[in-house]
């Protein structure tokens, strides 16, 4: 089952997805979705969050208007990500009781945005990471209380094969062919990746038969 966020999963139809939920709190929201999941009699194996960068929104929209501000920044001391940062806690809460009363797998997606890395060995690279708050380096604590909790984290991306094509006095490069793939390799600099299982491929197709 699908927690349809961002309500773009009309068109597949075996997303099991209710309608769009726009709200944090209160009736038809993200925490009742979760309750309903907790205590209903229901076969759901898998829940997936599309996304986990549209909850955060509907977090920070959520704290902004308890707090009367026009955006969580405007909460004076930084505060409000400290209070987004307990609203997170109280979600995973929800979602470890799925994992272990429900037996069910709990799958974030989430869009990446281009960070900046620094190491303090020289030199300066770009790299893929989670579309979070945390992703602002001085509240990284909130992208890596999610991205600790998680077992895998992969990033996914078209696998593009290209070819040299000779064209006489010149040779020019040509895609022939792209593959979507999950990538979870934690040494590659280029994204963001972490494994908790041994043994486990660090790439593989982007299907849930491929992956799982």
């Amino acid at each position: 089952i699908f927690m349809n966020l961002e309500g773009r999963l009309a068109r597949i139809p075996e997303a099991n997805a209710g309608p769009r939920i726009s709200a944090y709190d209160g009736q038809d929201s993200v925490k009742t979705f979760l309750q309903e999941l907790i205590t209903s009699d229901h076969k759901f194996t898998t829940l997936v969050v599309d996304s986990a960068d549209y909850l955060e929104d509907l977090m920070s929209s959520y704290i902004a208007r308890s707090a009367q501000k026009d955006s969580i920044e405007s909460i004076p001391y930084g505060q409000g990500y400290g209070i987004l940062m307990e609203e997170w806690r109280s979600i995973l809460e929800a979602f470890e009781i799925l994992r272990i009363q429900r037996n069910m797998h709990i799958v974030l997606l989430c869009h990446a945005m281009i960070k900046t890395n620094s190491p303090a060995t020289g030199g300066t690279y770009d790299y893929y990471a989670p579309k979070l708050y945390g992703g602002k380096d001085k509240f990284k604590g909130r992208s890596d209380l999610l991205k600790g909790y998680c077992d895998v984290i992969g990033f996914a991306n078209n696998e593009d094969v290209v070819n040299t094509v000779d064209y006489g006095f010149s040779k020019k490069s040509q895609a022939v062919n792209s593959s979507r793939k999950l990538f979870m390799d934690p040494a590659n600099p280029a994204y963001e990746a972490g494994l908790s299982f041994k043994g486990m491929p660090t790439e593989c197709d982007f299907t849930w038969d491929a992956f799982s």
